[in-house]
């Protein structure tokens, strides 16, 4: 199985086996078009979410366009399913040909003095995002034992822009814990979206195998760096 992969020593494309534990420069469906059947574990991912105005890449009619796609080519390559953030608008148009395989809703609460995405309609504040789990076979529902017992909601403050030169990089500690309570250790998962690089690093901090893909090579170099780094408290909250 080849697959193009970012080496971002040489600054250049090379060709490479895809394998686990790396990040691959390249459009996520052209990189899990050539992954087999329940390549993975678990898919754990936050892609575009088809609402904000400022980026070209988070178009929402392109989202329309690509949301089908994109979950069942993640579902096809998953053993045990998907974890999907989104945001709540566009619920409808995910499970509208994906409701069958549709287990549950948790959700991200964002404490007071972070930054609401959607400002304030109605003088209420869009404090939460929704996170969909999406079940391929009851085997999802077995992992995570080690883990303790939590709620359907964690608890977390954004970060800025400047932590990783990401408009939505999500908190360390909450991707943490969806790898707690639906992974073990040892497992294989894969980011299709893997921005700033959180989850992957949250799932090597877990003992937990990772592979990414991310089509922006700043990106990759972010990862890179955040995945080597020696003191990687800094990069946690």
């Amino acid at each position: 199985m080849k697959s193009l992969a970012w080496n971002a020593t040489v600054n250049v494309i090379v060709m490479t086996k895809m394998e686990k534990n790396k990040i691959y420069c390249m459009d996520c469906l052209e990189g899990m078009k050539q992954m087999e059947n329940d390549s993975v574990d678990l898919v754990i991912t936050d892609p575009p979410y088809g609402v904000r105005k400022l980026e070209e890449w988070d178009d929402r009619l392109n989202f329309i366009n690509k949301v089908d796609e994109r979950l069942q080519e993640c579902m096809r390559i998953s053993k045990n399913g998907v974890i999907w953030f989104c945001a709540c608008k566009m619920i409808p148009f995910i499970l509208e040909n994906n409701g069958k395989s549709f287990h549950r809703i948790l959700f991200w609460n964002k404490p007071a003095g972070s930054q609401f995405a959607g400002a304030s309609n109605n003088n209420i504040w869009y404090s939460v995002e929704p996170i969909l789990v999406f079940e391929k076979n009851k085997e999802l529902r077995k992992k995570g034992k080690q883990s303790k017992y939590s709620y359907t909601y964690y608890q977390a403050r954004t970060h800025k822009f400047d932590d990783f030169k990401h408009p939505a990089a999500k908190p360390y500690l909450l991707m943490k814990w969806l790898i707690q309570h639906y992974t073990n250790e040892g497992d294989l998962v894969l980011d299709p979206f893997a921005g700033s690089g959180t989850t992957l690093l949250a799932l090597k901090q877990q003992n937990r195998a990772y592979m990414g893909f991310e089509i922006n090579p700043e990106y990759i170099e972010i990862i890179n760096k955040r995945l080597a780094q020696d003191n990687l408290k800094q990069w946690f909250q």
